[in-house]
C-alpha cells in the first residue's frame, strides 16, 4: 500500500498573524521563514501522528484486492472516498459504482469495505 497526497492543505493550522503576535514580531522582515516554520511545523506533527491536521486529499495505490474486501485507512481523519478505481492486467481502469463499497469514518482506525473482488480480473 502507498500513500500519495494529490491536495495540500489550502491553510495552515496557525496563521502568520497568530504566529507573529505569540512570537512578538512587528516587522515583515521574518515572514517568509515563518511561514516556512509554520508548514514544517504542521508536517512533523502530521508525521508523528500519522493524522491529518488540516483537509487535504489522498490517493492510496495497491498491488492486489485486499484481504477480506476491507481497507484499514491510517490516515486520520477520513471523511469521505471519492472513486475506487480497479485496474486488470492491461492496466485498463474501471470505477467501481460507489454503491459497491462503505466507508466507516467512526472507528479507529476508519475502514473502507469493497465488497467482492469484481469479476473483469482487475486488481
Amino acid at each position: 500500500m502507498t500513500l500519495f497526497r494529490t491536495v495540500d492543505p489550502a491553510v495552515e493550522p496557525v496563521t502568520l498573524v497568530e504566529a507573529k503576535a505569540h512570537l512578538r514580531i512587528a516587522h515583515a522582515g521574518e515572514d517568509e521563514l515563518l511561514n516556512g516554520l509554520i508548514r514544517a511545523a504542521r508536517e512533523e506533527v502530521e508525521t508523528t501522528t500519522g493524522s491529518a491536521l488540516i483537509n487535504q486529499s489522498w490517493r492510496m495505490v495497491l498491488d492486489d484486492w485486499p484481504r477480506d474486501a476491507l481497507l484499514l485507512l491510517r490516515r486520520p481523519p477520513v471523511r469521505q472516498i471519492i472513486s475506487v478505481t480497479v485496474f486488470d492486467a492491461d492496466g485498463a481502469g474501471s470505477v467501481l459504482d460507489p454503491a459497491r463499497y462503505h466507508l466507516d469514518p467512526v472507528s479507529s482506525p476508519a475502514r473502507l469495505y469493497l465488497g467482492e473482488r469484481p469479476p473483469s480480473g482487475g486488481c
